[in-house]
């Protein structure tokens, strides 16, 4: 907490530094007061917060400041985190950037982050805290008069939409790649990304690593690679279709016959998508190959959403959503069938309590969004979830093992989540939302509560 304070008043010190300098092209009325005069300098600066131009040489600031009360209940089935029945906690996340270009040739950015919590009721995963590190740094070219660039160094990356990998920004720590990023744009209608890279976990008190484990000492790396591209045909068609190869080369993966190797996983995917008739749709499948230790990787993923936007008072819209990815029907048969979720933007996609992940799940869901009043948004949601396989588990957002069971029933539970946002303006957000988890006939046939409850406040800064 005192490390976000010092850091937001290290900001608006240096933006309202920066702010005179901006004032020298901003016009005001003499009749203005000073405190009006102010404000129009500070955000004219948020605007457009340049530090330095010389030329065609522009560094420019960016940051951003969220905090986020959270409380939640979860009886005895520990949904929501390490306490035993409900607890409150803040989370404080703060980032500072600096984006030099030079032309349109280079481009370079390099951003720092402070994740902590307070008043968390058991020591903090590293997910949830990364003290002063460094979150983002690369460089990008881009040769005169060609269509394509190059990006190397510490970055966000996100493949298609983002539902096998993207940053994730609802987590503490947003996710970042070391990797080395080519894109060959063919303008408006067509683009190809190629793109290696190893995912960075953070680890609070250290620099942030790629390794794939928390534990930075384990040597249990693994490699990206993908290679995906879009097609624009027309505004009502988009076809896009991608390949994420997943590797882990340490021969640690354990198969059903007890024996251990590498682990392979090949992702191949087909995305289309448009607007017709103003409907928003967007419908995926993705098979998977390869091994994991000695067993065969067959299997299988589909996503598909749809939404509405009304042209009505209120600007009332509905969505809907359908979400698979198989599960593995027999453990001796030297076949995974299981999905592997890579890492996508889950936490943001299926529910704000994040009670399942990608893996042996079946989700379907529905909602729609209301503005009673100018920019105030009203979101409400509901999710069922369900395990196609029954001999296979129950698996949480990131891919782990939350309960197994093969004779308990596969309704997972329902979830209904409800969020009011206020948009200030174009620099802060507030938002309250709350999150209801039921009727989950599995954690019912282990004799353990099937509900859970989470509330949480947000105010979020960022330019």
């Amino acid at each position: 907490m005192k490390r976000t304070l010092v850091f937001m008043f290290a900001l608006v010190s240096l933006v309202l530094m920066s702010a005179p300098a901006f004032a020298e092209s901003s016009p005001s009325s003499s009749g203005d007061s000073a405190l009006v005069r102010l404000k129009d300098r500070v955000y004219g600066f948020l605007e457009d917060p340049v530090l330095y131009e010389s030329g065609n040489v522009t560094l420019k600031m960016g940051a951003g400041v969220r905090i986020r009360v959270e409380s939640y209940s979860h009886d005895d089935n520990g949904l929501l985190g390490p306490a035993e029945y409900s607890d409150t906690y803040f989370a404080f996340r703060t980032t500072v950037s600096l984006d030099l270009q030079a032309g349109d040739a280079v481009e370079a950015l390099i951003e720092g982050i402070d994740a902590e919590v307070g008043s968390y009721p058991a020591d903090e995963p590293s997910r949830l805290e990364d003290s002063l590190d460094l979150h983002r740094f690369w460089v990008e070219i881009h040769p005169e008069n060609w269509p394509i660039s190059f990006r190397i160094g510490r970055q966000y990356v996100k493949i298609a939409d983002g539902w096998l990998v993207g940053p994730s920004d609802w987590d503490q720590v947003p996710r970042t790649f070391d990797a080395f990023h080519i894109t060959y744009d063919g303008g408006e209608q067509w683009a190809v990304h190629l793109f290696v890279g190893l995912p960075v976990w953070p680890d609070d008190n250290n620099f942030d690593e790629a390794t794939y484990h928390e534990d930075p000492t384990l040597n249990d790396d693994f490699t990206y690679a993908a290679l995906w591209g879009d097609y624009k045909f027309m505004e009502e068609f988009a076809l896009g279709a991608y390949v994420i190869m997943k590797v882990d080369d340490n021969s640690q993966t354990q198969g059903e016959d007890g024996l251990f190797d590498d682990y392979r996983v090949y992702t191949y995917g087909l995305r289309g998508y448009g607007k017709v008739y103003g409907l928003d749709y967007s419908a995926q499948i993705a098979v998977q190959g390869g091994n994991r230790g000695t067993d065969d990787i067959e299997a299988f993923g589909a996503d598909v959403r749809v939404k509405y936007d009304f042209d009505y008072k209120m600007n009332p819209s509905l969505r809907a959503f359908y979400t698979y990815a198989g599960g593995d029907d027999n453990d001796l048969d030297g076949k995974c069938k299981t999905f592997d979720p890579l890492l996508g933007d889950v936490a943001d996609r299926y529910g704000k309590i994040h009670a399942v992940g990608l893996s042996n799940i079946e989700i379907i869901g529905f909602g729609g969004s209301l503005e009673p009043i100018e920019r105030l948004t009203v979101n409400l949601d509901f999710f069922y979830y369900h395990r196609p396989e029954r001999n296979d588990a129950w698996y949480d957002q990131y891919g782990d093992v939350y309960l197994t069971g093969v004779f308990e029933s596969s309704t997972v539970g329902n979830e209904v989540n409800l969020e009011i946002a206020y948009k200030l303006d174009e620099f802060f957000t507030f938002a309250l939302g709350y999150a209801s988890f039921f009727g989950s006939n599995f954690l019912d046939d282990k004799g353990m509560s099937d509900n859970a409850d989470y509330l949480y406040f947000t105010v979020d800064f960022r330019f």
